[in-house]
């Protein structure tokens, strides 16, 4: 799977996209877990070189794929469930679909909430574009409700960069803060 997606990150989507349905094959004919954590893997990463080749629909349809086998197998993770939704809606705004990309964001964001609260670093990526989106379509109060989010994930981190034991602690939640704050300020920026 990382040959598939160092190939797709090369500039050779076919050859990725060869190797991930090898890989498919494979899981196939494997464990239950396997077929369905593993394939669900794969189905996200072969959604993911489909957007970028342009292939909306097939991205879509792969990374429904993936999110129906998480959540058909009773061993799903909501976190991961989360991350497919994210993948998902960029799909779907990148086909023009920006009702559901919204929705599925939103989808996304109420499982991250539920699996680490409102202000864990992984709805960063979720604010971020509800922001952007908002921003572009001129709903500034979408738009500054993303950013007030943002900003508490921000200042959330900061806090607890402070209140760390250890320095390993410090080093980690320095490192959050220092993304979700540049994530923050380049969409500031764009904007």
């Amino acid at each position: 799977l990382r040959l598939a997606e160092m190939e797709a990150a090369a500039g050779r989507p076919r050859e990725g996209l060869a190797l991930a349905e090898k890989a498919q094959a494979l899981a196939a004919s494997s464990s239950i877990y396997i077929r369905y954590a593993l394939g669900a893997k794969i189905d996200e990463i072969v959604g993911r070189i489909l957007r970028n080749t342009g292939d909306y629909s097939g991205s879509i349809k792969r990374l429904e794929a993936g999110i129906k086998r998480l959540t058909g197998w009773g061993g799903a993770r909501k976190g991961t469930q989360a991350f497919y939704l994210v993948e998902l809606g960029d799909s779907l705004l990148a086909r023009g679909d920006t009702a559901r990309a919204v929705e599925t964001w939103m989808r996304a964001k109420a499982l991250m909430i539920s699996v680490n609260g409102p202000t864990h670093p992984s709805l960063a990526q979720v604010w971020e574009r509800v922001l952007d989106l908002a921003w572009r379509q001129g709903r500034w109060s979408d738009a500054e409700d993303a950013i007030h989010s943002l900003l508490s994930i921000v200042a959330t981190h900061q806090e607890a960069v402070s209140r760390a034991g250890t320095e390993r602690d410090r080093r980690a939640n320095a490192k959050t803060v220092s993304e979700s704050g540049a994530r923050l300020l380049s969409l500031l920026v764009e904007t």
